[in-house]
C-alpha cells in the first residue's frame, strides 16, 4: 500500500493531544499512562476492587477480576472522543446536543493529570484519572455514579 498504512497514527495523534505537543503537560500522558497497569494490578484482589470502586466512584462495587479490568477500556475511551473535538470553543458536537464540552476537552481532562506530584498516592492517580474521564462522561456535572451501570456509560449517541 502506497502510501504505507500506519496502524498506530491515530493513537498517537489522541496521544499528542494529551501531551505538551496538544497545549497540556507531558505529566498528563505520563500519569495516565501510570494508571491504566495500576487499576491491572488492583483488579486482581478484592481489597484492590474495593479501592477502584472507592476511588473511582463506581455505582455499585466492583464484583469481579474481569468487571474491574474493564475500567481501563472505560478510562480509554473518552480520550478518542475528546480528541475529535478539541476546539479552541466549548462544543455540544461529540454529545449531540445534551450539553457542552469546554473549550479544548483534552486539555481540560489533562488538568488533574497535570497536576499530580511524581509521587502521587495510588487514590490521588485513580481520582485524577476519574476527574478527567468525567470531563467527558459527566459533561452535564450531574453524575454522582460511574462505570458499572448502562445510565453513566456515554453521552447519548
Amino acid at each position: 500500500m502506497h502510501p504505507a498504512y500506519d496502524s498506530s497514527a491515530y493513537l498517537r495523534i489522541v496521544s499528542d493531544a494529551a501531551s505538551a505537543k496538544g497545549g497540556a503537560t507531558d505529566a498528563c500522558k505520563v500519569n495516565f499512562r501510570r494508571v491504566q497497569p495500576l487499576v491491572s494490578r488492583l483488579a486482581a484482589s478484592l481489597k484492590g476492587r474495593r479501592q477502584l470502586s472507592a476511588s473511582m466512584r463506581t455505582c455499585k462495587n466492583l464484583d469481579n477480576e474481569a468487571e474491574a479490568q474493564g475500567l481501563v477500556a472505560w478510562l480509554q475511551e473518552p480520550w478518542s472522543y475528546l480528541a475529535m473535538g478539541n476546539f479552541p470553543y466549548a462544543s455540544s458536537y461529540l454529545v449531540h446536543g445534551a450539553g457542552l464540552l469546554p473549550a479544548y476537552p483534552v486539555r481540560a481532562a489533562c488538568q488533574s493529570l497535570d497536576l499530580l506530584p511524581p509521587d502521587a498516592t495510588v487514590d490521588e492517580l485513580l481520582e485524577a484519572a476519574r476527574e478527567a474521564a468525567g470531563v467527558y462522561y459527566n459533561f452535564s456535572k450531574t453524575v454522582s455514579c460511574f462505570y458499572n451501570n448502562a445510565t453513566t456509560r456515554r453521552p447519548p449517541i
